[in-house]
């Protein structure tokens, strides 16, 4: 329960400097995938741990490219009707085919992988992708995730994790908000 608060408070620390735009959120994001990963291999909860670690290269990036000269800018960026369109397209069909994907090919975590989870995987990596591009819509995503999370920890009757849930939905809410006000339309 203390590891898990350690986690909590520095997620939440990392989220205050997204907030700001800060490309050391991705380092403590970074920090924060490492404990998750060994939190939840310790656990057993081998999708949890696939799904941390599978973060590390996102996270790499994400520093990398809010680090990049022309990209150090306080601003977000809202997608063209284009963008939107492709970003639908993948957040819909992406967890099907990912899903059906490893049901046939790699059955062995099939037993891991429920479509529920699936969905909430890749939408996430949408969500992390969209957020390094700084694009506001990013936060619907994250909203939406935080909603999956809090339904799911409910459930399982996690009802800490569960909290820390519902403060990082709030959390994404606010970003919206904040985001929202410097945003750059796109042509």
């Amino acid at each position: 329960m203390i590891y898990e608060a350690l986690i909590s408070l520095l997620t939440l620390y990392g989220i205050s400097y997204s907030i700001k735009q800060k490309p050391s959120a991705y380092v403590i994001g970074l920090i924060i995938m490492t404990l998750n990963f060994f939190f939840y291999f310790k656990s057993g909860s081998y999708s949890q741990c696939f799904l941390r670690f599978s973060f590390i290269p996102f996270h790499i990036y994400g520093w990398w490219f809010w680090r990049k000269e022309e990209n150090m800018s306080y601003e977000s960026f809202s997608l063209s009707f284009t963008q939107f369109a492709y970003y639908s397209m993948m957040v819909t069909t992406s967890p099907l085919l990912f899903y059906f994907f490893i049901k046939i090919y790699i059955p062995a975590l099939g037993g891991f992988f429920s479509l529920h989870l699936v969905y909430i995987l890749v939408v996430t990596y949408i969500a992390q992708w969209m957020t390094i591009k700084k694009y506001v819509e990013a936060y619907w995503l994250w909203s939406l995730i935080n909603l999956l999370q809090i339904y799911d920890h409910f459930l399982l009757r996690h009802y800490f994790i569960m909290g820390k849930y519902i403060i990082y939905l709030f959390f994404s809410i606010y970003t919206l908000q904040v985001w929202g006000r410097i945003t750059v339309r796109q042509q």
